[in-house]
C-alpha cells in the first residue's frame, strides 16, 4: 500500500517532466531540421534548465508536504496496518523527492537527443537501466541486503541515475550534432 502511494506521486511528477521533455525535443529537433545545432543545444539547455526549477519545487513540496499528501490516500485509521503504511510512505516520499531531479534532468536530456534523432543511443541506455540495471539492483537491494520497500525504490534511484548520467554525457559532449536527422 505504501509503494503504491509513493508510485501515485512519483507518475505525477513524471507528467512535468514530460511535458518539458517533449518541449525541448519539440524545440531540439526544428532547429536541428533548420540546420541549426547551436540554437538547439541552447533550446535543450533552457529546457534543462527549466526542469530544474520545477523539479526543485516538487522535490521541495513533496518533502515538507509528505504526511498531508499520504494522509490523502489512507482512507482508515481503523485498519490496523493503516500507522505502519503511512509510516513506510512517508519514508519513501522522501526517496520520491530526491528523484525529482534526477528523473527530470533525465527525460529532458533524453528528449532532447531524441529530438537531434540520436534514438538509438536513448533506446539502448533505457534498455540496459530497465532490463539491467533496476532489476539487479532491486534484487540486491530486497533479497540480498533485506532492506525491503525502501531498497527497491533506492534501486530505482541508482538506476535513474546511471541513465542520467549515460544522456547527461552524450548531450554535454555534443556527440548527437553529428546525427543527420
Amino acid at each position: 500500500a505504501a509503494h503504491q502511494i509513493c508510485a501515485q506521486f512519483l507518475s505525477l511528477s513524471f507528467t512535468f517532466a514530460d511535458g518539458v521533455g517533449v518541449a525541448g525535443t519539440s524545440l531540439v529537433g526544428q532547429m536541428m531540421g533548420k540546420k541549426r545545432p547551436d540554437l538547439s543545444t541552447v533550446y535543450g539547455k533552457c529546457s534543462q534548465r527549466l526542469a530544474l526549477v520545477i523539479s526543485l519545487v516538487l522535490a521541495s513540496s513533496i518533502a515538507i508536504f509528505r504526511e498531508p499528501l499520504v494522509r490523502l490516500f489512507i482512507t482508515s485509521s481503523e485498519d490496523a496496518n493503516a500507522p505502519a503504511v503511512f509510516a513506510m510512505a512517508c519514508q519513501v516520499m522522501l526517496i520520491v523527492a530526491l528523484f525529482q531531479p534526477f528523473q527530470m534532468s533525465a527525460v529532458v536530456f533524453s528528449g532532447c537527443l531524441r529530438g537531434a534523432g540520436d534514438n538509438r543511443f536513448v533506446a539502448l541506455v533505457m534498455m540496459i537501466c530497465v532490463a539491467g540495471i533496476r532489476p539487479l539492483c532491486s534484487c540486491l537491494a530486497v533479497y540480498v541486503f533485506g532492506w525491503g520497500p525502501i531498497g527497491a525504490w533506492l534501486a530505482s534511484l541508482i538506476d535513474l541515475n546511471v541513465r542520467l548520467a549515460l544522456v547527461w554525457t552524450r548531450f554535454a559532449g555534443g556527440k548527437w550534432h553529428d546525427i543527420k536527422v
